[in-house]
């Protein structure tokens, strides 16, 4: 079984550094322990420079005026009757995170093992890479995100359901 929400942070996502301060959170050395993390629409390589492409495309199309990213957390529950591995968390995730590279928006996600439960932070940055349009994030497109989340999780080897989700309205 796993859970998929939308999840809002007590930062403010007007804040100059809040691209950065997302970023180094998912990317924390002590929460992913076997370094799986990855995405789309960047060049994965130090903390700095991951973060600066994100403000590139932020910059480039002027849209500072808007929340830069959305977060969203996949997690796999710790008493399923099949264990999931960082590993296959992060292959799930990988596949997960193919919407939103397909829509042409960067999407970052690391696999999270320090806690009983192992998890997938995922944020997306909500400027499009090729046009600066905003990522709509309404209740239907956070349902057809699920559903396509659903997907991924049941044609596994595992045949996973998705039984709890939560869409968190956003600030925008």
């Amino acid at each position: 079984m796993a859970i998929f929400k939308q999840v809002e942070s007590g930062i403010n996502p007007y804040a100059e550094d809040y691209m950065a301060t997302k970023i180094a959170y998912i990317l924390r050395p002590e929460a992913i322990l076997s370094n799986y993390w990855g995405g789309y629409g960047f060049v994965k390589g130090t903390l700095q420079e991951v973060t600066e492409q994100f403000y590139i495309v932020r910059n480039l199309y002027h849209k500072s005026n808007y929340i830069p990213l959305r977060h969203f957390v996949l997690s796999f529950d710790p008493y399923y009757e099949y264990d999931i591995t960082p590993f296959q968390a992060y292959q799930i995730a990988k596949k997960v995170c193919k919407i939103f590279a397909d829509a042409q928006y960067q999407v970052i996600f690391s696999v999270h093992e320090n806690t009983n439960h192992l998890h997938v932070h995922i944020l997306v940055n909500t400027i499009d890479l090729t046009n600066g349009m905003l990522y709509n994030c309404d209740m239907h497109n956070f349902y057809a995100v699920r559903d396509h989340v659903k997907f991924v999780c049941n044609h596994t080897d595992y045949g996973m359901e998705i039984i709890h989700y939560f869409y968190i309205s956003s600030l925008s």
